[in-house]
């Protein structure tokens, strides 16, 4: 942060064409002490001795230790105090003037990023309170925003870029404001506010280095507002102008033609689209996109039994009313292929989430009366039903509810038929291996083994237990069972 003090601060003085070492000057003007210091890796002392003598003032506090210490410095017209105040603070030390003299000592050195990132505010604010017209400015004001964002306050740094903006619109750096200022809009999925500033930088006619980006994020922003198709014309002029470099900015891009054509209707081009894209490549942010498209995607083409599913993997990647809103969706497309029992299971997790939903409500009222209950709780289910709901759960990767599911009813599994009877081992034992560990898993099979007459079925049996040992690692018992010895 020190280098970036003086970063900023080097700009505000004019190269002085004398002494190439050191050369100081002081005068008195409405009764207070104003210096020139053009200095050349020059001794601090030295500095200092000349101010102090051209002053009429005592030198006092200064350590022989900092007798070695040299500083660069070019300030005009500058208050004495303001110049020890930027001389010694690029060298860690600090300076008052009183009683006649100048009281050199060191600084307490901020202990924290907090109380660092304090002391830069307060640099930059005294410069654009001294030097508001100054050519470096914008600079100055740019760098006080990124030390607000770096704070953590956004709406101070998003004010201090907005400041930079109306104060300085002619500096190159309003390309830099308006970038920060769009990005943080996306950040907080404020589309509308962000369009308006990809726009605005857009049509500044200098050259400057966001051109692609602002683009990308325009797109962003118009699938999300109403004008998918502007957005894909776009996209496709930036495909021709600016092809993707690299995987990753390939598989954004092509998250964001998904959206546009679900947006436009285009629902089987965007799920075609969408299963091409290597799921491993997907951040946090393009996972949930993803799921959403493929949620609505399969939705709009009519596959309501995808699309249950996908909404029910959306759900678990979202929060708050999206979480809500895909778990009522997940309901509505399970009704659709009279899953009834995939309504009561929405209904289950958000209930066991605290959430409620009248939309949802209804659709569970609506499964209810078809499965002729009078409660969507487990209890009111068959056994069958109860099996089925396990295989779902597993299915979609929900292994907590399912081993919970079918706990349940492991004491009734004797009253299972065969095939039935199966179907639960299979599903329960998978699910014990990974909630609570793969001998629980094994014992089951191999309780299971004698319930089973069926040559085949007994072989589904083996071959689970064998492919768990072998995935725990325990390679001769695993070959054991697959050569069907429990």
């Amino acid at each position: 942060m020190k280098v970036l003090l003086l970063a900023a601060l080097l700009p505000f003085v004019s190269p002085r064409a004398s002494d190439e070492r050191l050369e100081v000057a002081v005068e008195r003007l409405n009764g207070e002490l104003v210096c020139d210091i053009t200095s050349h890796n020059a001794p601090l002392y030295e500095v200092l001795r000349e101010l102090s003598e051209r002053g009429d003032l005592e030198l006092d506090g200064f350590d022989g230790e900092w007798r070695k210490v040299l500083v660069t410095a070019q300030l005009e017209r500058r208050p004495l105090r303001q110049a020890l105040s930027f001389l010694l603070g690029s060298v860690d030390l600090a300076g008052d003037v009183r009683q006649g003299a100048i009281f050199v000592h060191a600084t307490e050195a901020p202990e924290t990023a907090e109380e660092l990132n304090e002391l830069a505010v307060g640099v930059y604010q005294r410069v654009l309170r001294s030097f508001p017209d100054h050519a470096s400015a914008a600079e100055v004001m740019l760098r006080l925003a990124q030390v607000e964002e770096a704070r953590g306050n956004m709406l101070a740094a998003r004010s201090r870029y907005e400041a930079l903006i109306a104060r300085y619109p002619e500096a190159d750096l309003v390309a830099d404001a308006l970038i920060e200022i769009g990005r943080s809009l996306l950040a907080e999925e404020n589309w509308e506010e962000a369009r308006v500033r990809f726009e605005e930088l857009l049509r500044i006619e200098r050259p400057h280095a966001y051109q692609e980006e602002a683009r990308i994020d325009l797109v962003r922003c118009l699938s999300r507002t109403g004008a998918a198709e502007k957005a894909l014309n776009i996209l496709e002029q930036l495909e021709l102008a600016s092809p993707a470099r690299s995987l990753d900015e390939s598989v954004d891009r092509r998250l964001l033609r998904a959206r546009c054509l679900v947006e436009l209707g285009s629902h089987a081009e965007a799920l075609e689209l969408l299963d091409g894209i290597p799921a491993t490549r997907l951040d946090e942010a393009m996972t949930r996109s993803y799921l959403e498209l493929l949620a609505r995607g399969a939705a709009g083409s009519g596959d309501s039994a995808r699309a249950a599913r996908q909404w029910l993997a959306y759900s678990r990647a979202v929060e708050g009313e999206a979480h809500v809103d895909a778990l009522r969706e997940a309901a509505r497309a399970a009704l659709a292929v009279e899953d009834e029992l995939g309504v009561l299971f929405a209904a289950q997790l958000a209930r066991r989430e605290g959430l409620a939903d009248p939309g949802l409500d209804a659709l569970v009222t609506s499964a209810q009366t078809r499965l002729s209950i009078e409660s969507p709780s487990v209890d009111a289910v068959t056994l069958r039903q109860r099996v089925e709901r396990g295989e779902r759960q597993l299915a979609a990767g929900l292994k907590a509810e399912c081993f919970e599911t079918l706990r349940s009813i492991a004491r009734s599994a004797d009253e299972l038929a065969p095939d039935l009877r199966l179907r639960f081992a299979l599903a329960y034992a998978a699910v014990l291996a990974s909630e609570v560990n793969v001998d629980a898993a094994v014992a089951l099979l191999r309780e299971s083994v004698p319930s089973q007459s069926d040559p085949e079925a007994r072989a589904r049996i083996y071959v689970l237990a064998g492919e768990l040992l072998e995935r725990a690692e325990r390679l001769d018992e695993a070959v054991e069972a697959y050569q069907g010895r429990l």
